[in-house]
């Protein structure tokens, strides 16, 4: 089990936790191109894609409620290359 985001304190240090999160959880799921590895942009920007992470789980919940299975769309005021993201 994760907690819903990670460590935000630690989160630029690179807590083990955190590298877990990065692995097992955000670079599956979002597909992300590369995989999360130390340097990488989803190691270096790990809370902006956690943020996409959950939206994307948000939208997927309410597709079949007020959404009506309609593609929804997430934004994001940090550094996220969407181009990366393959889910």
């Amino acid at each position: 089990n994760f907690p819903p985001v990670p460590n935000v304190e630690e989160v630029r240090f690179g807590t083990p936790l955190n590298q877990k999160f990065g692995k097992d959880v955000i670079s599956k799921d979002l597909k992300f191109k590369g995989g999360y590895k130390p340097g990488s942009d989803i190691s270096r920007q790990l809370l902006a894609y956690a943020n996409v992470y959950w939206a994307k789980k948000i939208a997927d919940a309410a597709k079949g409620g007020a959404m009506g299975g309609k593609p929804a769309c997430a934004l994001s005021a940090e550094a996220v290359n969407f181009s990366n993201v393959q889910a």
